[in-house]
Order: structure tokens, then sequence, then C-alpha cells
């Protein structure tokens, strides 16, 4: 071992072994045939300013309402507004009705049979 004789660096140049192999088969920390530890896996937290789930089922009751069913979020959102009422955000409510599956066209769209 010309290592703890000359440095790693220099044995490394004279063998002309790149150095990233030698660390790779001769690790610093711990022997080298302990597995990795798992990563830590960690809940996402919720922000501090999300809406709570009573908030977010008021806001889906509304979206859902006779009055706004076919009125899109920015519309309802400007109504609201000129009532002097505020929600949420009109890119929340599309995140309401998205999670529901209330984003998609809800016209019957005509499919080509196949030829």
């Amino acid at each position: 071992m010309l290592g703890p004789t000359v440095g790693i660096a220099a044995s490394c140049d004279f063998l002309d072994v790149p150095r990233a192999s030698y660390y790779r088969q001769h690790p610093l920390l711990g022997p080298p045939s302990q597995p990795p530890s798992p990563p830590l896996i960690v809940a996402p937290s919720l922000p501090a300013r999300a809406l709570r789930p009573d908030e977010r089922q008021a806001v889906r009751n509304l979206l859902n309402s006779p009055r706004f069913q076919d009125t899109s979020p920015a519309a309802i959102q400007a109504t609201l507004l000129d009532e002097g009422q505020y929600l949420c955000s009109t890119r929340t409510m599309y995140r309401i009705l998205d999670a529901d599956g209330g984003t998609r066209e809800r016209r019957d769209q005509s499919i080509h049979p196949p030829y």
C-alpha cells in the first residue's frame, strides 16, 4: 500500500487510477459491508393558510349548487366578490373541483368509430 507512505492522491496519480474509484472501494465512514440506512419518510404537513376540511366542503357545495353549476370558477369568483364575499382564490376552486373530477368536459363528446 502506497497510501500511508506517500498519500492517496500521489498513489493514484502514479498508478494512473482515478481517485474516485479508490474512494468508492474504500469508504471513509463505516465498514464497506454496512448497508445504507433507509431514508426517513416524513409526512407532508399542510400549509398554514390551507383551507380546513369544513371550508373546503363549503366551497365544494357552493361550486356544485344549482346557482353556479354551469359557471366557471373565475365567474363564480367575480360574482362572489361583487356580493362582498371571498371564500378562496380561483385556483383553489379549480383544485377543489379537480379533486372531485369536476374539471373534465361535461358535454357529451362524439367518438369516431374505428375504420
